[in-house]
């Protein structure tokens, strides 16, 4: 998997040839502005449980090369539980968070912690979903984006009641670079993409191409 919002979900799984049925994916007609799925894992234990998984990863492809005024670098990673009981979703946010908090140092991001913001919102599918977002500063030993920016990071998690699946999704997003003589630039193209629903629930994004928003059963 990418370095990218994948090092940020680093649950304990084991690999193998499983995958789960039905899956949570992202359609192909929402995969816009140079967004495509990169690469599946699955397998068959989840944080200990007998559990199937499987995770897709989504990787954006920069429309022109820049390193000053973007758009910058970001990463989307979907993954399906399937277990023989439901997994409470506010139980599993909070195991996916304090594994981001855990794993951002390793990834040089300091998550700024008066940044958080959480709360619930129900995606264009029905499905209710439970997320938290953060603002984080970019080290200088990062190999993820350019130090001393900024970046943002969302997890979600949601229960899908009608294929009986928990999913987790993780996103990540610079949104902040800065040119040779020193002039700082802003460019949150590829967060509003992950983000993004009608109602602007996450910072104030509205549209109806979100990644997260469109998320289905597949």
């Amino acid at each position: 998997m990418s370095r990218l919002a994948p090092a940020l979900l680093l649950v304990v799984l084991v690999s193998g040839c499983f995958e789960t049925s039905p899956v949570a994916v992202v359609p192909s007609e929402v995969l816009t502005q140079g967004w495509s799925e990169k690469e599946r894992d699955s397998g068959s234990k989840w944080y200990g449980l007998a559990a199937s998984w499987t995770v897709i990863e989504y990787r954006v492809t920069p429309e022109r090369k820049t390193i000053d005024s973007g758009p910058y670098p970001a990463s989307f990673t979907l993954m399906t539980i399937d277990t023989t009981s439901r997994l409470e979703p506010s139980e599993v946010r909070d195991k996916l968070e304090r594994q981001i908090r855990d794993n951002a140092a390793s990834q040089d991001l300091a998550l700024k912690a008066g940044s958080r913001a959480e709360g619930p919102r129900t995606l264009e599918s029905g499905v209710k979903t439970t997320w938290f977002r953060y603002d984080a500063v970019i080290g200088e030993d990062s190999r993820l984006f350019s130090p001393g920016h900024e970046a943002r990071v969302i997890g979600e998690v949601g229960f899908d009641e009608r294929s009986k699946i928990t999913f987790v999704a993780v996103g990540l997003a610079q949104v902040q670079g800065s040119g040779p003589t020193g002039q700082y630039f802003r460019d949150t193209t590829h967060w509003e993409k992950i983000v993004e629903d009608p109602d602007g629930t996450i910072d104030g994004h509205t549209g109806n191409d979100g990644l997260v928003w469109n998320i289905r059963s597949h």
